[in-house]
């Protein structure tokens, strides 16, 4: 590690809390380099190699099929069904209750997902327990920070608001120097209204719903998208390179998984 140490506040000896920058960029992208990334990012990770089928790289949607007509047994090629990817105020209403969505609603059902269920009971669970990652740095170890994270319910989350996700990190032998860092905040807006759509999306994949992956590679991808968020954190702590003024750059990782899972607006949009 550099001879360079963190500076502490003066305020406040025993944390620095980083507050989060404005996201300036808004530039779009491509539904074919969304997909290229979701699947190069399954080729590259062994625990990102759960897709279901290779039809989530394909393209075709057929407009007469419903995820509900198919779930009632009501679709006339349910094998064939291919729905284009539902948008957040579909599951909005799927979670609201509303009855013509009751099959749908079920079928989330029996992959825990109500629409009281706790954000992070799904997505971060067991992320609040200090770890190290020796390999990238020796001296820092570090937890999501639940107890100041946002942790909405799944019905807020589709709702899109801007929610914070802090991950702390400490000093192991400096007790008194721990940092505490956003990395969603206003840098990556709407992100856990994209991942939960994705992997609403994801529960139905591939038929129903042609998405390009399947439930569980949404969460994954959401923690290789936080180990790689950390990382970064760690390597600048390491090298005596953290800024808090840094906060858009950490957050680049979420922020960039979250713009890639939305591939519904490339459809609806066209």
């Amino acid at each position: 590690m550099d001879n360079k140490e963190i500076q502490e506040p003066a305020k406040n000896k025993d944390i620095v809390t980083v507050i989060s920058e404005t996201d300036e960029s808004t530039e779009p992208s491509s539904r074919f380099s969304r997909r290229r990334f979701i699947r190069s990012a399954a080729i590259s990770s062994p625990i990102l190699l759960s897709i279901k089928s290779p039809s989530a790289w394909a393209g075709g949607y057929n407009s007469s099929c419903s995820i509900t007509s198919c779930m009632s047994g009501n679709a006339s090629h349910p094998q064939g069904c291919q729905a284009p990817p539902k948008k957040p105020d579909y599951w909005d209403k799927c979670l609201r209750g509303k009855k013509e969505y009751e099959s749908v609603r079920n079928e989330l059902n029996k992959h825990g997902c109500y629409h009281s269920t706790a954000f992070h009971s799904i997505f971060s669970h067991n992320m609040d327990r200090w770890k190290r990652n020796q390999q990238v740095c020796k001296d820092w170890k570090y937890k999501v920070n639940v107890r100041m994270s946002d942790d909405p319910s799944l019905l807020q989350a589709i709702g899109g608001d801007t929610c914070n996700l802090y991950v702390q990190f400490k000093h192991v032998d400096r007790k008194k120097s721990k940092i505490t860092v956003n990395l969603l905040g206003h840098n990556a807006p709407g992100f856990h209204k994209n991942l939960l759509c994705g992997y609403f999306n994801g529960v139905f994949h591939p038929t129903p719903v042609n998405y390009i992956c399947d439930s569980n590679t949404v969460r994954n991808a959401f923690i290789l998208a936080l180990n790689s968020s950390i990382e970064h954190i760690l390597r600048d702590l390491d090298r005596g390179w953290f800024r808090s003024s840094n906060t858009k750059k950490y957050a680049q990782h979420m922020s960039k998984l979250g713009k890639d899972l939305n591939t519904w607006d490339d459809y609806w949009n066209y």
